[in-house]
This record gives structure tokens, C-alpha cells and sequence, in this order.
């Protein structure tokens, strides 16, 4: 799930919520292709040193928050976690 063709230069802070649209209309196929997305954005990201938040929102006919921006310290903690959101037709 990484993405080699693209850097970012992530010096900063900034708190930063993903939006995953899991409707019927995305599909499976396509909905792991959002999170593979925020995967590699997130994976840039220097979330250990506290510099960066990140949180992430499903939604289909209602919205599911999957963790809030205070849920976890670690990238690791982070990028498992978004490995395992579940598509939610």
C-alpha cells in the first residue's frame, strides 16, 4: 500500500480529518483504494512527535467517526488502524 510516486515535505503541525465516502456507490474495490490513499498520505506524516493529528471519518447514509484526532500518539497505532476500517454499505 505505498506510494513512491509522490513526497511531501511535512514540516509543520497541522490537525488533518479524512472523509471515506463507503457508500454503495464506491464499492469495495474502490473504497480500499480511498484508504490506501490516507494510508500513504498518513504514513509521510511525522505523527510521533505530537507535530500531527489525524482522524478519520466514514459515511454512508450517516457518518461513523473510525478514531478522533486524540485516539492515538503513534503512526504505527494510526496506519494500523486505518488498515483495518471496514467498508460499511
Amino acid at each position: 500500500m505505498y506510494c513512491t510516486d509522490f513526497f511531501i515535505d511535512c514540516t509543520g503541525s497541522a490537525d488533518i480529518v479524512f472523509l471515506a465516502h463507503s457508500s454503495g456507490s464506491v464499492r469495495n474495490a474502490n473504497f480500499h483504494k480511498i484508504l490506501a490513499f490516507i494510508f500513504n498520505f498518513t504514513s509521510y506524516l511525522d505523527l510521533d512527535s505530537g507535530n500531527y493529528r489525524v482522524g478519520l471519518i466514514t459515511f454512508s447514509d450517516s457518518e461513523r467517526v473510525e478514531f478522533n484526532l486524540d485516539t492515538y500518539k503513534k503512526r504505527s497505532e494510526v496506519l494500523d488502524r486505518i488498515l483495518s476500517t471496514q467498508y460499511v454499505y
